[in-house]
């Protein structure tokens, strides 16, 4: 064998290694996007159930202020019951990062 078939040899084996590192290097970017897609993805379905969760809790302190007695100590006790229950969903909804 000559001396220049061996280093031409050596070349292509260099540019083909070459090649294999890029494409490594290539598919490992692809897999940290798509992992920093779903991990972002995942974040925001939990702010979004957060903030229904908030709402829901308003919602019920509605619920409760309308079916619940309005006189006297009962009215009192729902009231006071739906005014924490509106405070802890304002709460709630406040703190999530997404609103």
């Amino acid at each position: 064998m000559s001396t220049t078939f061996k280093k031409d040899e050596g070349m292509k084996a260099k540019e083909q290694a070459g090649q294999a590192v890029d494409k490594v290097k290539d598919a490992a970017s692809h897999a940290g996007e798509a992992v920093s897609s779903a991990a972002s993805a995942v974040g925001q379905k939990a702010e979004d159930a957060v903030g229904a969760v908030g709402g829901g809790i308003q919602n019920l302190a509605g619920q409760v202020r309308d079916s619940g007695p309005r006189e006297g100590m009962l009215g009192t006790a729902t009231r006071a019951v739906a005014d924490g229950l509106e405070g802890t969903g304002k709460y709630i909804e406040d703190k999530n990062p997404a609103a």
